[in-house]
């Protein structure tokens, strides 16, 4: 029976060890998780790093929900992005104004992420300006992310509403 147990744990954590990287804060660098910068009273730079297995899609999706975070913070209701970076590459062209850039394969990676955003409090008049309130709604029911919480649910992966442009 005691070995039973041990052998059920020892699976458990395995499969727990391959799942995808949580919306959660980055301890220490190189850790897997989110950090950010404060660059300007209402510039930041965004990080994500997943693990292998998270996909593209969600460390884009967790760089815009922090995005969306930090704007709300900081009394900002909505957010441009003006420059991001697929750091799993060398490829520093790689940059594309306005929206996140998904074009590089990063599969059998640990996909990271690393954009600036600049926050503003009335609706500018530019393309691609994402509303931070939407943002953080769609994204945190598509992944089962309470608010104020950095908590997910593993299995909870619904669509969601594509941002205002």
């Amino acid at each position: 029976m005691k070995k039973q147990l041990i052998f059920f744990l020892c699976v458990l954590g395995l499969l727990q060890a391959c799942s995808a990287t949580t919306y959660q804060r980055s301890i220490e660098v190189g850790d897997n998780g989110y950090s950010d910068t404060q660059l300007a009273k209402n510039m930041f730079k965004v990080y994500f790093a997943g693990n292998f297995v998270t996909d593209k899609e969600q460390v884009i999706d967790y760089v815009l929900l922090r995005s969306a975070d930090l704007a709300t913070k900081h009394g900002f209701k909505y957010f441009v992005v003006v420059n991001n970076k697929n750091a799993a590459t060398a490829n520093e062209s790689a940059i594309q104004i306005g929206v996140i850039d998904d074009s590089q394969d990063i599969s059998g990676m640990s996909p990271r992420l690393s954009t600036t955003i600049i926050c503003y409090k009335e609706k500018p008049n530019k393309e691609f300006v994402y509303d931070a309130k939407f943002i953080s709604t769609s994204i945190r029911k598509k992944y089962g992310i309470e608010k104020g919480s950095d908590a997910v649910s593993p299995d909870a992966k619904k669509s969601a509403v594509e941002p205002e442009k």
